[in-house]
């Protein structure tokens, strides 16, 4: 478990606190208040998930309600600076939305072996206090198909839960680096990307540690500027604009992949070696002509991107 200290706390304060407290006593009574919050949660997310069991996928309510492995109650709580009343909404809107988007049920085989390979978000390696660093490629995304659009969201949001659940078991934090290099505007969506953020901010804990925008290109400073303007002051708090070699302040050279001028030689995308979802079977609401023509895009950039 996590110690905490007895002040009200910022909501972007993640789950690794020392505790300030001179007394052991003080520690441990508020150690004690924090797990009555906690067991407030739990029993107010068990009678409505009793009245409303159709909400709510089993498997989430044993990973986010009954297990402390990921400790999801005490981080939520941290995210509503301990109000069990905002937590408890927080954490029902969170779980109803991953049944209903079917995240609850996917595995790192759920998504076509195409995402993994084009490389738009991936884990790679800790940051310079041993954190989990999330990369997304800006230059990677581009305007396609409605359907493989909404796919692609939930193969970020999966992995955004899935860098945090790694964080998490370990007691650790993550940090997501927006790698900008060579991006162009037909690379920028900014409805998009708000509805992304918005999603995070509203639907995940407590873990984030910052956010780094690196190498920012000229033309997208305005944009960028009007944007972080539409986001709450905690979450713009956490953001970093990074050029060039400042990168390595945040991230250990050995680390840092060499496309962005690290050490690290190795491949940083990862892709199961289980058998992935088929293309067709995953995008069967797409014809083939417009997934073939769309596919055929991808693998060209891809080939261009990576090498």
């Amino acid at each position: 478990m996590f110690s905490f200290i007895a002040k009200k706390r910022n909501p972007v304060e993640t789950n690794i606190i020392t505790s300030s407290y001179d007394s052991a006593d003080e520690n441990i009574n508020f150690r004690e208040n924090i797990e009555e919050l906690i067991l407030k949660v739990k029993s107010a997310l068990r009678e409505d998930m009793d009245e409303n069991e159709e909400n709510y996928d089993n498997k989430d309510a044993e990973v986010f309600i009954e297990s402390s492995e990921f400790d999801y109650i005490e981080r939520f709580l941290i995210k509503n600076d301990y109000d069990v009343t905002k937590t408890v909404s927080m954490m029902k809107k969170t779980l109803q939305w991953r049944k209903i988007s079917g995240l609850s049920q996917m595995s790192d085989t759920s998504f076509p072996d195409l995402f993994y390979r084009l490389g738009l978000v991936f884990i790679h390696k800790q940051d310079v206090d041993g954190d989990f660093v999330f990369y997304s490629r800006m230059r990677l995304k581009l305007k396609t198909h409605n359907e493989i659009e909404e796919r692609f969201k939930l193969f970020l949001f999966y992995h955004l839960f899935k860098v945090d659940q790694l964080a998490a078991k370990i007691a650790r934090k993550y940090i997501i680096v927006i790698d900008c290099t060579q991006t162009q505007l037909q690379n920028i969506d900014i409805a998009n990307m708000l509805w992304c953020l918005n999603v995070y901010i509203n639907k995940y804990p407590a873990g984030l540690k910052y956010v780094i925008v690196y190498n920012l290109p000229w033309f997208a400073r305005a944009i960028f500027t009007a944007t972080i303007k539409l986001l709450p002051e905690w979450f713009k708090s956490l953001i970093k604009r990074v050029e060039k070699d400042a990168l390595f302040n945040y991230i250990p050279i050995e680390n840092v992949p060499s496309y962005l001028n690290g050490h690290d030689v190795d491949d940083p995308r990862f892709i199961p070696e289980n058998d992935c979802y088929g293309l067709k079977e995953f995008f069967h609401n797409v014809s083939e002509t417009v997934l073939n023509k769309e596919v055929e895009h991808f693998e060209k950039l891809l080939a261009s991107v990576w090498n």
